[in-house]
């Protein structure tokens, strides 16, 4: 199994100073355990010393190892409607695409997720789920 590890230094506004590390199963892009821990506890784990407490955060642990597989699909949207009117239509739409396994994200704030073709007002949906890697 493949994934990907980031450690970074966020800047965070409560003057906290600490080291983040995530991992990502590579497969279904899942972050599924993200790790906060001090400065200077993560130097003592640099340099060789064990079992050094942490702020842990799992989620995601079923579509590790899986593969997520994503699609678009243009829907046709009634016209004359705008802004959260407009979305609602778009999700309630979408919904009737949502099958084997497939979910919509339900993300409209896009600049490419309406469009008009030949006169008509469209919605680009974006659905993904996850399968069993073979």
């Amino acid at each position: 199994m493949k994934g990907k590890l980031t450690i970074s230094r966020p800047m965070y506004g409560d003057g906290r100073e600490a080291i983040s590390i995530k991992v990502k199963d590579s497969a279904s892009r899942t972050s599924f355990l993200e790790v906060e821990i001090g400065m200077a506890d993560f130097a003592k784990c640099l340099t060789g010393c064990a079992e050094i407490e942490c702020d842990i955060s799992v989620k995601g642990l079923c579509y590790v190892g899986m593969t997520k597989e994503t699609k678009t699909i243009d829907i046709l949207c009634p016209s004359g409607l705008y802004g959260e009117a407009q979305e609602e239509a778009a999700t309630l739409l979408a919904r009737k695409h949502e099958i084997d396994g497939w979910i919509c994200d339900g993300y409209w704030r896009n600049q490419k997720s309406f469009f008009q073709k030949n006169g008509e007002t469209w919605a680009m949906a974006s659905f993904y789920r996850y399968v069993d890697t073979v």
